[in-house]
């Protein structure tokens, strides 16, 4: 008999991908493992570390290291029940998380909060997150009150009181809050910061960034500061009440000859001091589509106030007289005014995600562009046009009939927006059988 089918398929067994594992990690309870770290040294490449709901620190749990794995820790129940505190002082030094190995966008960190992390640097800084050479991606995570200091007779900055982007960095943040983190004296982004040789590039979408500073001697962009080579594109993200002692509350740029373009569109900056925008050189900075206070110059641009639901406590959805998400009750609720953000983004820009009304326009700010965007006063569409496609009809049915009896929130085929999709929401779609517009 012959042995080349066995020899095939052994060969074929050999150079096939391992399975991903998923693995736990509970610090207080039975799982895989009690510390990220000593997950992350276990894992291979694929692998899914899943971090149970608690509150993690001491060592193995701050001054984590991915190690170059193409691996995602994730929390199982979002950053406000997973949080990672660093429980560093003055004295004793701890970061959130490392990403030092030439880490890619298959490195994710997803569902954390990072928290009390302070390191006092001769130079750098990235207290609660430290990228360098390395593009992972960072995706529903909350960054809070971390701090970088600089070392009393250092003669260099201080960079990044949360997140240190540096050479040959280019990370994608997405869905991410980044609050009430600091730099010192000599510091530069209290929030990020982004420099580097080669290029470093910051990618951020739908993120907050608020209530950080960078104040001190010299201190410099409360909330973000790019430098020298880098890039920085952002998408539908609020930028609001920064805090600098010299330029750019909000955004602090610094262009050099050959710099790279800086891109902002579909955001909100405001109320950030003492300026919402510090760029050296205008032409390279690039602002469209969005609401900046007291204005700036570039196509569809306004400057009008975004009508926040309670930015005293980072609530930063927009007002709507239609329906805004309110994250405390989980519903929809109605307010006496209407931001002049919403509908207002680039017009070619995907708003399918929003639920009806949506005016068929992508909102400014962070929540543009998700399901928790703020309603419309448009009645343009139809909220059984589940597939957006101008008709309801037999797609939309199936689409319909897909979540039939489900409870969960923000969904589309919810059409009465009441969190469970039943025979009130099925009565609602058979009225409109067969719309067209």
């Amino acid at each position: 008999m012959s042995r080349r089918p066995v020899i095939i398929a052994l060969a074929v067994f050999a150079t096939s991908p391992c399975f991903a594992r998923i693995i736990t990690v509970d610090d207080n309870g039975p799982a895989d493992f009690n510390s990220i770290q000593a997950a992350i040294n276990d894992a291979n490449n694929g692998d899914i570390i899943l971090v149970q709901p608690g509150i993690y620190t001491g060592d193995g749990n701050r001054d984590i290291d991915f190690l170059g794995k193409a691996i995602t820790v994730k929390s199982e129940n979002g950053p406000e029940n997973c949080i990672i505190d660093c429980d560093a002082t003055y004295e004793d030094n701890h970061r959130g998380f490392y990403f030092v190995h030439n880490e890619g966008r298959d490195s994710v960190l997803d569902g954390l909060t990072i928290t009390n992390a302070y390191v006092v640097v001769g130079c750098e800084g990235g207290a609660g997150i430290y990228i360098d050479g390395a593009s992972p991606t960072i995706n529903n995570c909350i960054i809070t009150a971390n701090m970088a200091e600089l070392l009393p007779e250092s003669l260099c900055y201080c960079y990044g009181g949360a997140i240190y982007i540096g050479d040959g960095s280019y990370p994608l943040f997405t869905n991410c809050i980044i609050t009430n983190n600091s730099v010192g004296n000599w510091g530069r982004g209290g929030g990020i910061y982004c420099s580097g040789y080669p290029a470093a590039s910051a990618y951020i979408q739908n993120c907050i960034i608020s209530d950080n500073i960078a104040v001190g001697t010299e201190s410099m962009g409360g909330g973000i500061y790019c430098d020298n080579m880098s890039e920085l594109i952002m998408s539908n993200c609020t930028v609001a009440d920064n805090l600098a002692s010299q330029g750019g509350g909000g955004i602090h740029f610094i262009k050099y000859t050959g710099s790279p373009l800086r891109r902002i569109r579909n955001s909100i900056i405001w109320s950030n001091s003492p300026e919402q925008i510090h760029a050296n050189n205008e032409s390279y900075m690039f602002v469209m589509y969005s609401d900046v206070s007291g204005g700036w110059s570039g196509t569809g641009n306004i400057d009008a106030d975004p009508c926040f639901a309670d930015a005293a406590n980072n609530d930063y959805h927009l007002k709507s007289e239609t329906g805004r998400w309110n994250p405390i009750s989980q519903s929809w609720v109605q307010d006496s005014a209407t931001s002049p953000c919403i509908d207002a983004g680039n017009s070619s820009l995907d708003w399918t995600v929003e639920l009806w009304p949506h005016g068929k326009r992508i909102n400014m700010g962070a929540y543009g562009g998700t399901p928790e965007a703020s309603m419309s006063l448009s009645q343009i569409g139809n909220a059984a046009d589940l597939n957006n496609n101008s008709q309801v009809d037999y797609i939309d049915l199936m689409i319909f009939v897909d979540k039939w009896l489900c409870r969960q929130v923000l969904l589309p085929e919810d059409l009465d927006r009441n969190g469970a999709v039943n025979f009130i929401d099925f009565a609602i779609f058979a009225n409109n059988w067969f719309w067209e517009e």
